[in-house]
């Protein structure tokens, strides 16, 4: 006989596949949701993080500017009658004014400055003072200064005289780690850093200053590293884009998650990034939670179509059972199922109780006509033996 699979495995093994594709289809798009929702959230975030902190960086650099705009406009540096060195020695009488500040001078417009001790520095070269020149206050990104090989930032702004004509430059020096300290209080996630860059992608503000004294640029080592052409790619973005915005790259094989917004004064780019995993372990526990819950509902739902599919394939077997006994036994067409409940198996019951009662039924009337033509055969054996005697005695006769 055929080996046959269970209706009742086939039930199961149904039940349980649409009940385990559906519980991966709902886990599957629950975790994609939260992912999404949560990455816009960090993103906005950081988007947001990165724009505060480019405003007070750029409010302090005001401030600087605001500071220079303040000494400029003094009598002693804007007078026609006093010498480049008297407006430096009163200079240096204002730096304690400003902490931040190293050093203060003046620059005469042939680009020429003098020390307090008498010394004449040209300094007409530099970008600072050809820009304040020609009437633009400027700051510089942080270099290595050739006078004492410090990190330092340069602030500049014209000085105006009589009739507002330029006559010469204010310049002064603040600690080149000054814009690294503004950032180094900056946390994001458990790792997430702040650093800045230039207009040419140059770093010049980051918690490890060596990077500064660097000038570590990504889009310079993504020439010859791969793994500096994602972020490079990324801060070509904050270079280029005005708006704020957030994005992805890789640091190595780590996935991170970045944003970046601009100095207006400077047109520098502030850049936050973290790890994604660090914003993203909600969604991973979630991951989890959903595989718990998607395991327990599979196991019970498994476990309660075993019973269902028991109870409806019962009545089934008990059926298959019965006509067995008739097929091979002794054909007993007295049983009969029970008939309960009200659906298609009670119909199956009560119309497989009327089939047999049927066949009972045409068995007893087979049998009853069959005890007829009996005695009538009985009958007509018993009539063909009376005429065979008679014929013998008629024959007997006839011979005598």
């Amino acid at each position: 006989m055929t080996k046959r699979f269970s209706l009742k495995n086939k039930l199961i093994l149904i039940f349980g596949a649409l009940i385990a594709a559906a519980s991966v289809i709902e886990g599957v798009f629950a975790v994609r949701i939260a992912r999404k929702a949560v990455s816009e959230k960090v993103e906005a975030h950081l988007t947001g993080k990165a724009r505060d902190v480019a405003e007070i960086i750029n409010g302090r650099l005001e401030a600087f500017f605001q500071f220079a705009e303040g000494l400029a406009r003094m009598p002693e540096l804007t007078a026609s009658n006093s010498s480049s060195a008297e407006k430096t020695h009163f200079l240096t009488g204002q730096t304690g004014i400003n902490d931040d500040v190293l050093t203060l001078a003046f620059i005469d417009m042939q680009g020429f400055f003098y020390t307090a001790d008498g010394r004449k520095l040209d300094l007409n070269g530099r970008e600072w003072f050809q820009k304040a020149c020609k009437g633009s206050a400027f700051i510089t990104e942080p270099y290595v200064s050739k006078l004492d090989n410090s990190l330092v930032i340069t602030v500049s702004i014209p000085v105006y005289g009589d009739g507002q004509k330029i006559i010469g430059v204010l310049m002064f020096d603040i600690r080149g780690e000054w814009l690294s300290e503004q950032i180094e209080d900056i946390v994001v996630g458990k790792t997430g850093v702040c650093y800045v860059i230039d207009k040419n992608g140059i770093t010049i503000a980051d918690p490890d200053i060596e990077v500064v004294k660097s000038q570590e640029n990504s889009t310079e080592k993504a020439k010859t590293d791969a793994s500096y052409v994602s972020i490079a790619a990324f801060e070509k973005r904050a270079m280029t884009e005005a708006e704020p915005a957030a994005g992805y790259f890789y640091w190595g094989r780590r996935l991170d998650i970045a944003s970046f917004a601009r100095i207006k004064t400077t047109g520098w780019s502030v850049i936050i990034s973290a790890p994604a995993k660090e914003f993203m372990g909600t969604v991973g526990t979630l991951r989890v939670s959903m595989f718990i819950i998607g395991s327990v509902i599979l196991l019970t739902a498994v476990i309660i179509v075993f019973f269902t599919a028991r109870a409806i394939i019962k009545p089934i077997q008990t059926t298959v059972a019965a006509l067995r006994n008739i097929a091979q036994g002794e054909g007993d067409l007295t049983v009969r199922l029970p008939v309960t409940g009200n659906d298609e198996i009670t119909d199956l019951s009560e119309y497989f109780n009327a089939t047999i009662a049927k066949i009972g039924s045409s068995i007893k009337t087979v049998d009853s006509n069959t005890n007829v033509m009996q005695s009538i055969g009985d009958e007509l054996s018993s009539n063909m033996t009376e005429t065979a005697s008679a014929i013998n005695e008629i024959s007997s006769n006839i011979d005598g």
